[in-house]
């Protein structure tokens, strides 16, 4: 069990570290945008995860391209719903924006996992459920610090909330691959 808490906080301090350092790098290179910064994230990320998925290069790779897709599908959602997206106090906006840029790329990130566990698509749900839940908390400290864009305070709580909620079905997705998990799902 230790080893599944090990791992879950090595989840949660990659997401956070990635995307502060994002933020910072941004800060100090604005021509750096934030869909390259997402390639450092998917770095990180690749760390804590490197046994259970393919090459790095690869999971780097399918991260950004899904990153993309995931924030254009939901800048499109929300055009469709008729919402302006990133107001200042457009929680509601915002947290669906980021649910289906997460659940896009949890699905594409779902096809990297070896070997593939049963439950792999959890990890779409895991993904959305935790780029929801960490987006209006991200605007919350965007509020208190007064930044108009995602800086390093807001993008640290998005990248630790994120790496909380979606380490969990991480986690659980994980245990229950064959010879994986405590003994309840491993097969004989």
């Amino acid at each position: 069990m230790r080893k599944w808490l090990w791992m879950w906080l090595g989840w949660m301090t990659a997401n956070a570290a990635g995307w502060a350092v994002t933020a910072l790098l941004i800060d100090v290179m604005p021509e750096l945008n934030s869909m390259l910064g997402l390639a450092l994230v998917a770095t990180v990320q690749w760390v804590p995860l490197r046994r259970y998925v393919h090459g790095s290069g690869v999971w780097v790779l399918v991260t950004y391209v899904a990153g993309f897709g995931g924030s254009l599908a939901g800048l499109l959602f929300l055009q469709l719903l008729g919402l302006p997206p990133d107001e200042a106090l457009g929680f509601g906006p915002n947290a669906l924006l980021w649910a289906v840029d997460g659940a896009v790329i949890g699905l594409a990130q779902a096809f990297l996992f070896r070997p593939a566990p049963p439950n792999r698509f959890v990890w779409a749900a895991a993904s959305a459920l935790g780029f929801t839940v960490a987006a209006p908390l991200s605007m919350l400290v965007r509020l208190w610090t007064g930044s108009a864009v995602m800086d390093w305070p807001s993008s640290l709580v998005f990248g630790g909330v994120s790496g909380l909620v979606s380490g969990a079905g991480l986690i659980w997705m994980l245990m229950q691959a064959p010879g994986r998990g405590i003994g309840l799902s491993t097969r004989l």
